[in-house]
């Protein structure tokens, strides 16, 4: 027969652990605490990113560039990432619910829901303006990465406005267009834009997102910028090969503008091209000087992908 205290003491543990394991996952992080959990869920402070949780960030000299700045942290909108989850993977992560994405509405650039319903203090476009002095004089291009989710809702015209210190960036406008956002899933996109964006003595780097026309109710954050200067393009491990065909002949189109992610080749004279260490992520291909054709794709690392195209 068991001990009655054994049995009593039993009882104890099993009525009141159950508590006491809630008590520990519910209460509030501080930053350090928030950055254990994200290591616990997989996370790791790398060389490349440096410390998840921090609100703005340089580095230097990592394994991806020469120059590495950072705005906002890196925690899928406060929500954390499941399970050894890499966002710059180009894998989708969990969807958030609508309850947590609508919380955005009251914080800054980052973490925040733009184009809110009925919320007059919910601004349309996301405006940022980012200090990156000092620029060193060598660094030539630069990569911008940016974390987004939407509602999904495709009502209206649906056209977006993004621009670089004042630039549109027509392409990008294509692609936040055109790529199937589902409702608060997120997605990493990447673009590279030229340091002639930057016009001296001015360092500071000005972002426009956001809808063009009233009419949409598409919803949207941004979880972080990551800007790359002079990236170091063999880390990345996508490549894209494709061919142009005429429409009517099926005979390969040489010198066919192809662009992609901001960079721009063109078809050789079988009417190949392709684009080699491209970064994970959504982008949109399009071939031509107006773009009317295009695919958007969804990579992932070390993915291949090859297009066929017609024009």
């Amino acid at each position: 027969m068991k001990n009655p205290q054994n049995l009593k003491c039993w009882f104890l543990l099993t009525l009141f652990l159950p508590s006491f394991t809630l008590c520990l996952f519910s209460q509030t992080s501080s930053p350090n605490e928030s950055l254990y959990l994200a290591k616990r869920l997989g996370l790791e402070e790398t060389e490349q990113e440096g410390n998840w949780a921090a609100q703005n960030l340089k580095l230097s000299n990592t394994s991806e560039a020469q120059f590495v700045w950072r705005f906002g942290d890196i925690d899928n909108f406060n929500q954390t990432w499941r399970i050894a989850h890499n966002p710059f993977s180009g894998e989708i992560a969990s969807p958030l619910t609508i309850e947590n994405a609508l919380l955005f509405e009251n914080r800054g650039v980052t973490d925040r829901a733009f184009n809110l319903p009925d919320k007059k203090n919910s601004p349309q476009r996301l405006h940022a303006i980012f200090d990156l002095s000092p620029i060193p004089k060598k660094v030539t291009d630069f990569l911008i990465q940016f974390y987004i989710i939407s509602n999904g809702q495709r009502t209206g015209e649906n056209a977006w406005i993004a621009s670089i210190n004042g630039v549109e960036q027509l392409g990008l406008q294509q692609l936040l267009k055109k790529m199937e956002m589902k409702p608060y899933q997120g997605y990493l996109i990447n673009w590279y834009f030229p340091a002639s964006l930057f016009t001296p003595p001015n360092e500071e780097l000005e972002i426009t997102l956001g809808l063009s026309s009233t009419s949409s109710k598409s919803v949207f954050a941004v979880d972080f910028f990551k800007i790359l200067g002079n990236p170091h393009n063999p880390q990345f491990k996508v490549s894209i090969h494709g061919v142009v065909r005429s429409i009517n002949s099926g005979n390969a189109l040489s010198n066919i503008k192809v662009q992609c992610q901001g960079r721009k080749t063109y078809t050789d004279s079988k009417g190949n091209f392709s684009f080699n260490q491209c970064p994970a992520g959504v982008c949109l291909v399009s071939i031509g000087e107006k773009k009317t054709e295009s695919q958007t794709l969804n990579l992932a690392q070390n993915q291949k992908q090859k297009l066929y195209f017609l024009k």
